[in-house]
């Protein structure tokens, strides 16, 4: 998988739990996930530009956004490519694959 931009992942800054879960899955990126709490300027940016994903868990990769429940696999999967990246990388370190 080749993302030309990092992976923004929108969650709500008030609820402590979804504070902790979105540190979690940028950690498990290898940090190729970005967050942004809803109502930041960015969030309110990417929010106008998708309609009806304001106030939503919302994952934008490339030129698509996910919102709710499908969230999780998606930035699973987003997860699983980043690691296999960054393991054929360190397999092959002569190569220079972009992150």
């Amino acid at each position: 998988m080749t993302v030309r931009n990092p992976p923004i992942l929108l969650y709500r800054g008030a609820c402590p739990k979804c504070r902790v879960l979105s540190r979690l899955a940028v950690l498990a990126s290898l940090g190729s996930i970005r967050r942004e709490p809803i109502g930041s300027a960015r969030a309110n940016a990417l929010n106008d530009a998708y309609p009806g994903t304001h106030g939503q868990l919302t994952l934008f990769i490339d030129d698509a956004a996910t919102t709710g429940w499908r969230v999780i696999p998606r930035a699973a999967g987003h997860v699983l490519a980043a690691w296999r990246d960054r393991l054929l990388r360190i397999a092959d370190p002569g190569s220079r694959r972009e992150p």
